[in-house]
């Protein structure tokens, strides 16, 4: 049988259902209700769990962004020890706009990559390089600049694999007219890895819109090699680009 109270029935088969007639609102209230800034809690924001069970947000349940992901359009979702909700603009923590190209601002390779998108799934690739000495250290063939971004923006180049930090994260600021000048990104082998060992880094600008892939690597002792048990086959391995 029906059950009819406050403008919500529930049908025969236990749906539940608002009358239109009425305020059309669903509400979960906090335990405490006074507010530090004498409002309700009519806006606490409601999540569904996978029995249908409608309650209260817990923050903690929701997928994380880290600080360095935040642009600057962002609301940030604060839940005090009392349960209540606030919301914070994100350029009020980060006092710098986010850079995330190619959203608002444009990211200059030289020279051009030839193959990939710049997605997670098909980055460009940078010149794959090798450096002299294990323990040495080298630069990206290509620059990278920005351009178009927000006056004094913030971008965060962060390598997703860096292997034991040999491939160096790094932050740029933007100029008042919203560039970055040319820059190189860097590969430093320490601890010194063993020869012929090869690394393929992939390293994002920004929060997670443009990707590249940069290969470096070790080169072989052939001296070993030839004296030692390849000498049949001294080059049996060489470095190959991706």
């Amino acid at each position: 049988m029906p059950i009819q109270t406050s403008r919500i029935f529930t049908d025969a088969n236990g749906d539940l259902s608002v009358d239109p007639t009425g305020t059309g609102e669903t509400k979960v209230t906090s335990v405490d209700v006074a507010r530090v800034d004498a409002g309700t809690t009519e806006d606490t924001p409601l999540s569904v769990a996978q029995d249908g069970t409608m309650r209260k947000a817990e923050l903690s349940t929701l997928p994380e962004v880290t600080a360095a992901q935040l642009i600057n359009t962002d609301l940030i979702a604060v839940q005090r020890d009392d349960g209540d909700y606030y919301y914070i603009e994100a350029d009020s923590l980060a006092g710098q706009p986010v850079i995330d190209p190619p959203n608002n601002a444009t990211l200059i390779i030289t020279p051009a990559p030839g193959t990939g998108s710049g997605a997670a799934g098909a980055p460009f690739l940078i010149s794959p390089l090798v450096i002299t000495n294990p323990g040495d250290s080298i630069q990206t063939l290509e620059t990278f600049a920005v351009t178009g971004a927000p006056p004094n923006g913030i971008l965060h180049i962060t390598f997703v694999e860096n292997h034991g930090g040999r491939f160096l994260d790094m932050v740029k600021i933007a100029d008042a007219n919203g560039d970055i000048a040319p820059f190189r990104l860097d590969f430093v082998d320490y601890p010194a890895s063993a020869f012929g060992t090869t690394y393929v880094a992939k390293v994002r600008f920004g929060m997670a819109s443009v990707y590249c892939d940069w290969q470096v690597g070790v080169p072989f002792n052939n001296l070993t090699e030839f004296f030692g048990s390849r000498r049949s086959h001294p080059c049996s391995q060489r470095f190959t680009p991706y």
